[in-house]
């Protein structure tokens, strides 16, 4: 019985490894806030190891609200995240080349 992976499979295992390392350094989330006072909108971009865009501003609105604020030392996921994900890409490439 032949047990490699073959063709479709194998891309696909190739393609999920080439977005999963672009995750640790592209956006994985993003969150878009239009308001009237805000016309442009505002965004905050959610990294594997930060926050970004328009935070402050957010905060801002948070705080006016009584939400806590947002900070990446809040979150343990942005400190191992992108070590995770670091993890897991060579593991995909040896099974989509069947290395091992």
């Amino acid at each position: 019985m032949d047990t490699k992976i073959k063709g479709l499979s194998r891309a696909i295992l190739i393609l999920s490894a080439i977005f999963l390392a672009a995750n640790i350094f592209l956006p994985i989330w993003k969150i878009q806030l239009w308001a009237p006072q805000y016309p442009e909108g505002l965004a905050l971009l959610i990294y594997a190891n930060k926050l970004a865009g328009d935070v402050d501003i957010i905060n801002g609105l948070n705080h006016y609200i009584g939400m806590q604020t947002l900070h990446a030392e809040n979150f343990i996921e942005f400190s191992i995240l992108r070590y995770i994900l670091s993890f897991f890409c060579p593991f995909i490439l040896v099974t989509a080349l069947d290395w091992a």
